[in-house]
């Protein structure tokens, strides 16, 4: 019929119409949609999709040296893009990045873009992130340079904050939390006395990866921040354990930077019990 003749995806079930839309929707800068774009069509050029253009080469990923290079490799599978990606903060799914589906892995993305209950700028970073984690693969290969995956993140997020941070549309459009109902108080970030510092730390867990990736980041009495970092763990069994890496490492941090005027803010109640009773602890929990 007409209005289906008319439609910019003609021929696509439903929940694929959908996805192309929101894709195009996503708050980010044209060039990245225009990449987000280009990842779903298969149009990016990995080794991969090379091959299936009738160039003979060995499909063998650069970075890592053991899978083949396709595209949700590349973005979500090969070692230094996993780094990222639990550096990220931002939730896997419950089984895990597809291996095969750039359909199901960005429809899964849109989806946490749009929760509520995650903040607007960890659930709205992923376009940044995987754009960085595109732009290392190729530095990597045409100029043989390798970056931390610590640096690929902080690229990623400090474009992210950028850019958000001058489209305040972007997110002001939408609502940034759930609403908080009468009477019950709002937790929000307050600024230390005057003369201290404050050093929010973070943590988050991969349960089938047993990996964890931990930040911290400090603020004058002012909030402007001072100094942050992040870095991944392996071999980590728990949240609580993945908690007290990152408080610990924290404070090794804040130590060798001769800071002592300083308040420690974290999420995790673990944390403040391991400071207070130590020996009740059970970091396996």
């Amino acid at each position: 019929d007409l209005q289906e003749r008319n439609s910019p995806f003609p021929g696509l079930p439903p929940i694929e119409r959908q996805l192309w839309s929101n894709l195009w929707k996503t708050k980010t800068s044209p060039k990245l949609r225009h990449f987000l774009w280009r990842a779903l069509s298969g149009a990016l050029a990995v080794k991969e999709r090379l091959r299936t253009r009738g160039i003979q080469l060995d499909t063998t990923c650069p970075s890592c040296g053991t899978s083949l290079e396709s595209i949700c490799h590349v973005l979500f599978h090969c070692k230094y893009a996993k780094e990222v990606w639990l550096l990220s903060g931002i939730p896997p799914p419950p089984s895990g990045f597809s291996q095969t589906s750039m359909f199901l892995n960005l429809h899964y993305l849109l989806a946490c873009s749009k929760k509520t209950s995650i903040t607007p700028q960890l659930r709205l970073s992923f376009p940044w992130v995987l754009w960085h984690i595109w732009k290392a693969r190729n530095g990597f290969l045409f100029e043989q340079r390798r970056l931390e995956s610590s640096s690929v993140y902080d690229r990623a997020i400090t474009e992210a904050e950028v850019w958000l941070s001058l489209n305040t549309n972007a997110i002001t459009n939408s609502p940034l939390t759930d609403p908080i109902p009468r009477g019950i108080p709002s937790k929000v970030w307050s600024l230390p006395p005057s003369n201290w510092l404050k050093c929010n730390v973070g943590a988050s867990w991969c349960s089938n990866q047993h990996n964890s990736g931990a930040s911290w980041i400090v603020r004058d009495s002012t909030g402007t921040p001072l100094y942050h970092s992040r870095r991944a763990f392996y071999t980590v069994c728990s949240t609580t354990e993945a908690s007290l890496q990152s408080l610990n490492w924290t404070v090794l941090a804040l130590k060798d930077l001769h800071i002592k005027r300083v308040i420690l803010e974290t999420s995790c109640s673990a944390s403040r019990e391991a400071l207070l009773q130590p020996n009740s602890l059970n970091p396996r929990t």
